[in-house]
C-alpha cells in the first residue's frame, strides 16, 4: 500500500504540500516498516512571535501505532525540515526496537 501524505491546510498552499510529501518521502520513504499514512498541519503560533510556524505530523506506522511529532521555527519550511528529522528519528527507534 502508497503511503498517503495529507496536508490538512488550504489547498492553495501546494507548494509546501509537495515540498513536505517531498521531504518525508525521502526521509522515511523506504523503510521496513511502511507508514500508512501521513497527516501534516502547518500553522502559527501567535504567543511565539519568534518560533510561530509550527509543523506537526500524525504518522501511522504499520503495525505498531500513532507516531506524533511537531517542530518551531520562523518559517515553515524550516518547521518541516526539523519535524521531518524528528520523524525520521522516532521512527528509526521504533524500528529498531522491534527488529
Amino acid at each position: 500500500m502508497p503511503m498517503q501524505i495529507h496536508l490538512v491546510n488550504d489547498p492553495s498552499e501546494a507548494e509546501l504540500a509537495d515540498y513536505l510529501r517531498d521531504r518525508i518521502s525521502a526521509a522515511i520513504g523506504s523503510l521496513k516498516h511502511p507508514l500508512e499514512y501521513v497527516e501534516a498541519e502547518l500553522h502559527d503560533d501567535p504567543t511565539q512571535p519568534d518560533r510561530g510556524r509550527v509543523c506537526d505530523i500524525d504518522m501511522k506506522l504499520f503495525p505498531r501505532g500513532w507516531i506524533y511529532v511537531n517542530a518551531r521555527s520562523d518559517d515553515f519550511r524550516n518547521a518541516i525540515d526539523l519535524a521531518v528529522a524528528r520523524a525520521n528519528a522516532v521512527v528509526k527507534r521504533t524500528v529498531s526496537a522491534e527488529d
